[in-house]
């Protein structure tokens, strides 16, 4: 005979001993739902929080970005006008 609890029989347990293991059977279930529940709460939070750090570190890495290529198109400027400077000294020293 299939047994609820180790030492009482189902087919003896009284219709009140039933509903009260089936009820703690369903808080049981309950609590460990809301367990679940919280964890997946913490992990959303956590997951929503590693999001926010990427967008600022990506955000960051734009202003880096933007930075270095304002850098480099100064650099390629000033480059460009020692080389038209040269050009022009070459251009006048070659008539004296």
């Amino acid at each position: 005979t299939e047994t609820l609890e180790p030492h009482i029989p189902s087919t003896l347990m009284s219709s009140a001993t039933m509903i009260r293991c089936k009820l703690d059977l369903v808080l049981n279930t309950v609590n460990r739902l809301q367990k679940d529940v919280a964890a997946l709460n913490q992990a959303v939070q956590a997951q929503g929080e590693a999001i926010e750090d990427l967008r600022v570190g990506l955000a960051a890495n734009t202003i880096r970005c933007d930075d270095m290529y304002m850098l480099l198109t100064n650099m390629v400027g000033t480059v460009n006008l020692i080389l038209e400077g040269k050009q022009t000294f070459l251009l006048f020293s070659a008539f004296p």
